[in-house]
Order: C-alpha cells, then sequence, then structure tokens
C-alpha cells in the first residue's frame, strides 16, 4: 500500500515542462489569428461609428427637424483621439440665412459661398452636439482606437465638416474635406505606428494600405446624405470592396 502510494504522486518536472512547452506552442499560433480579428473588429466598429454619426445628423434634415446641419471630424489630443461633433440649424434660422445672402453694398455672405459655407457660413447654430443642454437630434462622440487620412488635402489641417440641407442645393465642405472643391471621401484604419500622420498607404505601383495596417475602411458620401462603404481587401493586386 505504502509503495503505491508513492507511485500516485504530482506531475514530474519534465512532465511540467512538457507541458509549459505545449501551452506556449498553442498560445503562439492563436495569437496571431487573434490579434487580427481584434484589429478588423476595432476598426469596423470605428468606421461604423463614423458612418452612423454622418448618417444621424443627415436623417435630422430629412426628417424636418433642421433646414442646414454640420458633421464634424477632428484630430484631439495630439492626434490620438478623434472627436466627432453634429449641429444643427432650425428652419426659421436656415431661411434668415438664404433670405440675407447678400449684404446692403452687394456683397455675398460667408454663407453664400461654397469655400466659406461650412466653415464660418454660419455664426450660430441652433443646436450643438459639443454642449451640454444639447437635444438628442445632435450629438458628440471621440474615438480612441482609429484614426483617418484624407487624400489630397493639406496634412497640417485638423478638422474637417460636411454640411448638408435637404435637397442637396447648399451642401457644401470644409477643412480637409475642402481643397479647392469638395472632397467626399476619408480612410478609416486602425492607430498603428505607420499611422502618425493618418492611415499610411502604399507608394509602389500596386498601392493599397502599408502592410502593418491592411484593416482599412474607405467612408464616401455625396450632397443627397448617401454614404457608402468599403473595405480594403489585399486580393493580389487589390480591391476596395462594398461593404
Amino acid at each position: 500500500m505504502q509503495m503505491q502510494a508513492k507511485k500516485v504522486k504530482g506531475f514530474s518536472l519534465l512532465e511540467l515542462l512538457v507541458v509549459v512547452v505545449v501551452i506556449g506552442i498553442i498560445s503562439s499560433v492563436a495569437y496571431t489569428p487573434f490579434t487580427k480579428w481584434k484589429s478588423d473588429r476595432e476598426a469596423r466598429n470605428g468606421v461604423d461609428k463614423i458612418s452612423s454619426f454622418m448618417r444621424d445628423i443627415f436623417s435630422q434634415v430629412q426628417r424636418g427637424n433642421y433646414g442646414f446641419v454640420k458633421f464634424e471630424i477632428s484630430k484631439v489630443g495630439n492626434d490620438k483621439n478623434l472627436l466627432l461633433v453634429s449641429r444643427g440649424l432650425d428652419m426659421e434660422s436656415y431661411a434668415g440665412y438664404l433670405r440675407n445672402r447678400y449684404n446692403e453694398d452687394g456683397v455675398p455672405s460667408s454663407f453664400s459661398q461654397l469655400e466659406t459655407r461650412c466653415g464660418s457660413g454660419v455664426d450660430s447654430w441652433t443646436d450643438n452636439g459639443d454642449q451640454d443642454d444639447s437635444p438628442l437630434s445632435v450629438n458628440q462622440l471621440t474615438l480612441t482606437d482609429v484614426t483617418i487620412a484624407v487624400e489630397g488635402t493639406d496634412t497640417t489641417k485638423t478638422s474637417g465638416a460636411v454640411c448638408f440641407n435637404k435637397d442637396g442645393t447648399y451642401y457644401s465642405t470644409s477643412g480637409f474635406f475642402y481643397e479647392g472643391g469638395h472632397i467626399e471621401s476619408m480612410y478609416v484604419c486602425n492607430k498603428t505606428s505607420s499611422t502618425k500622420d493618418g492611415c499610411a498607404f502604399n507608394d509602389d505601383e500596386k498601392g493599397g494600405p502599408h502592410d502593418d495596417n491592411k484593416n482599412t475602411f474607405k467612408i464616401s458620401w455625396g450632397r443627397f446624405g448617401n454614404i457608402d462603404l468599403e473595405k480594403w481587401v489585399d486580393r493580389g493586386e487589390g480591391i476596395w470592396v462594398s461593404q
């Protein structure tokens, strides 16, 4: 009985080492797929929140709650975070801006001019999403897991805005969404070592997102509030796939 009791004991040191090695191998194999899944999930969550934010404020115009609205996105905290803010101009105030498109000397107002309408064109919004007492029709949101890039614009600009009205007549952009004309898309990606100044792209013929930043999405929009979402898929030459 004593001999049997001695045989029934815990793992030997060698057996424990084998178990540790096996666990290490399994963990290393599973780490890469998990990291890729987590990265994709963060990027997708970020792009879904941005596109939903844009749709929400445009829907306020379609429902007649506002005559003119603004979606604004900024890089804040030393470009570490993204701040989204929506603003609304009620129907009465909007009508006032339309009536006063020119001053007494016949000079166009800031609202009448395409390059300033979505920037300084409205000096007092009815509702602002960045105010504590703002209604639910406007909002503010901070994103910490993703960053953006805007192609063909001044990289020193830290914010951009898109303004909508119901029929698209006074559609306009500002900041890094306006560079001699409307820029109607932006790239959304994970934060990596190569995204210090926004989503990075390769300079070769293939193009596409940088190798360590494959989870890149593209949000595009138009004057009538249509918002499209695409994801970069590296299939040989690489293509943008509608989501």
